[in-house]
């Protein structure tokens, strides 16, 4: 049998019941207890909103969310319990906010939140999310591989996952998660695996998540669908053209240039190419002569400084020789998002 998170062989363990290890990831399942699934769908209310359990694991959850939030997006929480943290969510932001529950509770839930649903996310058809949250359910499925699919198909390509799953046995002083109804425990590495493999790119994971006092350390996953090629094309570009939007020349020709500029050439306004060492002028690169700085026809330019090691020595370079310190752009600054 093969891990279902990072594919491995993988070894059988016997302890109080049959469990399978990755020898890889360190993950560790089990078959799923048909009776535990048919209890689950019939309980209900199962968080009390008044504990301090309770409030302090919805304050955790919302430390992530709501710097994300923004009007009109299109939420869905899979597992949505009661709508506890769907009715918070809603209460701080003009969000479009859909459930999903199998349990009883989806009876309680489709009261405050704008949908909820009581069956599978592969159910779904024709939905697009912009944030999709999923907090303690994964660990519940057998077939994690095709859930976590079922996800990245409801996420649109700019969309965000938040997802949490007990660390391990979910506490430091447990070896074995004692809960029947988890037929999961993840591993950092194991949990990475399994996104990676679903075409999510992850932005962050961090432990140590409140769920409850038993399941005090939790793994938490950011994760953004995985972009395409052409996607990533596009989306440079875009800094490219919104950063130099008019003719510029590229100062500084070398293996920066050649690596980050050069493959741009056909979409980009490059009108010249300047370095400060003499005995590169003449040299042909791409259809253009490297030259020196000439204040009357580059004068009017805007000027990338391609180079992320020596940005400030050439910029200099170029101040001293007369380019307007307005009219510098800087390699580093396009591909970081961030000004210089």
């Amino acid at each position: 049998m093969n891990c279902p998170c990072c594919g491995a062989a993988s070894q059988t363990q016997h302890e109080r019941r049959l469990t399978w290890r990755c020898a890889a990831c360190g993950h560790q399942w089990r078959p799923q207890v048909t009776r535990a699934m048919t209890d689950y769908q019939q309980q209900s209310r199962r968080n009390d909103p008044a504990t301090l359990a309770h409030r302090t694991k919805l304050d955790d959850r919302l430390k992530d969310i709501a710097p994300r939030l923004s009007p009109k997006l299109r939420v869905l929480e899979i597992g949505c319990a009661e709508g506890s943290l769907g009715a918070r969510i809603m209460s701080i932001a003009d969000v479009h906010y859909t459930g999903i529950e199998l349990s009883a509770d989806a009876q309680i839930a489709e009261k405050v939140l704008h949908r909820t649903f009581r069956e599978r996310a592969a159910n779904l058809r024709g939905e697009d999310f912009d944030l999709l949250l999923s907090f303690h359910v994964l660990e519940h499925i057998e077939d994690i591989a095709a859930e976590v699919r079922a996800w990245r198909a409801l996420l649109n390509d700019r969309g965000t996952l938040i997802l949490e799953v007990p660390n391990q046995a979910g506490h430091a002083l447990l070896e074995q998660d004692p809960n029947i109804e988890h037929l999961h425990q993840f591993t950092m590495a194991s949990l990475c695996a399994l996104l990676q493999a679903a075409d999510f790119e992850l932005e962050r994971v961090t432990t140590g998540h409140f769920e409850s006092p038993v399941y005090n350390d939790s793994l938490r996953v950011i994760a953004h669908p995985r972009m395409t090629v052409d996607i990533k094309r596009a989306q440079l570009q875009a800094r490219f053209l919104a950063a130099l939007p008019g003719p510029f020349a590229a100062w500084g020709i070398g293996g920066d240039y050649q690596s980050y500029v050069e493959p741009w050439l056909d979409s980009l306004p490059l009108v010249a190419l300047i370095d400060s060492n003499a005995e590169r002028h003449g040299e042909r690169r791409g259809g253009l002569t490297i030259e020196a700085y000439d204040q009357q026809r580059h004068g009017k330019l805007l000027v990338l400084i391609c180079s992320l090691r020596f940005a400030p020595e050439i910029a200099r370079d170029a101040m001293a020789s007369g380019v307007n310190a307005e009219a510098i752009v800087y390699l580093g600054a396009i591909f970081s998002g961030l000004e210089s």
